[in-house]
């Protein structure tokens, strides 16, 4: 009946387009979803952005924002194997959103993707990236949730830890994500985790 109603079947219909390899058309179901949330994407990183800031920030309140990081987070895969210059954009998106209405749960995701951007895609600050990474490590504890868990300890060991860290360091955390994933109902990270 309502936009935040339907967001959930909207969710739910985006697992399934991922689960089946078709990523285009999770894509377009999110996007269509967020459009319906009133939500347009970022095109640029948050000017001036200091890690410290992100750990104080008030608790987001707003349901409508609160469903548009569940959207974003789902987002994420699908763009990153379709449209990398789209995943950037969401990435931004999910930053901003929490600078502009506070953090939720989903703020570790969010950090850990901005740390992939800053040390693969950007492919330049990797101290910072480093630095986002482990933020999203601190910030997962904080909020003690499992639906981030699996996928913010993945994208860690998977496209950042080795900018800093010996890559065998990533090998055991991996493979206790497999078995976290599948505990958690996220049989999409287990299996990242597990290629």
């Amino acid at each position: 009946k309502t936009a935040l109603d339907k967001v959930k079947g909207y969710e739910i219909q985006m697992q399934m387009y991922i689960s089946q390899n078709q990523m285009q058309t999770a894509i377009d179901t999110g996007l269509q979803a967020l459009d319906m949330l009133g939500v347009s994407l970022s095109d640029s990183p948050p000017p001036n952005l200091v890690i410290a800031d992100l750990e104080q920030l008030p608790p987001m309140t707003d349901p409508e924002k609160l469903a548009a990081m569940r959207l974003l987070m789902k987002l994420i895969s699908p763009a990153y194997l379709v449209d990398p210059v789209l995943m950037l954009k969401i990435v931004f998106s999910m930053i901003n959103t929490c600078i502009n209405h506070g953090s939720t749960s989903l703020i570790a995701f969010a950090c850990v993707s901005y740390s992939v951007y800053l040390c693969a895609v950007e492919g330049g600050d990797l101290d910072t990236g480093y630095q986002f990474g482990k933020l999203a490590l601190k910030l997962l504890e904080q909020f003690e949730t499992f639906e981030t868990t699996a996928k913010v300890y993945r994208l860690f060991n998977s496209h950042v830890r080795h900018w800093k860290e010996a890559t065998r360091n990533a090998i055991d955390p991996l493979r206790k994500i497999i078995q976290i994933g599948l505990d958690n109902g996220d049989n999409e990270y287990a299996s990242y985790a597990a290629m």
